[in-house]
């Protein structure tokens, strides 16, 4: 009875010590899982910080882009806008329209000149021909 006794006692802790182990093994096999998903989720959490820091980051570059292509837009319409206001400016000042007077006369007398000359050439060959 003895014998039979110790063998279940044997076979009791037996379990019990499996049971135990197999619990170690399974709370082991658990929390490798749980730091693999977490290890996962921390990738994944750092992989869209990083996507929405470069979103952010080329956002950021294409305000500055924008901002200054416009600044450079901006410069030439104002130098542009410069350049007219100068140019009438220039027109507009007393020796200026002088100058400009003078070139209309000069011009006129041209003119003037080439058609005179046209009719003395008209002229000279008239008389040629009442000469023959």
């Amino acid at each position: 009875m003895r014998h039979k006794e110790a063998v279940v006692s044997l076979i009791r802790l037996r379990h019990k010590e499996a049971a135990v182990g197999l619990i170690r093994l399974r709370h082991k096999e658990a929390a490798a899982d749980l730091i693999r998903l977490r290890h996962k989720e921390a990738a994944v959490d750092l992989i869209r910080l990083r996507h929405k820091e470069a979103a952010v980051n080329l956002a950021r570059l294409r305000h500055k882009e924008a901002a200054v292509d416009l600044t450079r837009l901006r410069h030439k319409e104002a130098a542009v806008d410069l350049t007219r206001v100068h140019r009438k400016e220039v027109a507009m000042r007393p020796q200026c329209q002088r100058r400009q007077s003078l070139q209309r006369t000069q011009r006129v007398a041209q003119m003037e000149f080439s058609s005179v000359k046209k009719h003395s050439s008209l002229l000279v060959s008239c008389l040629r021909v009442a000469n023959c």
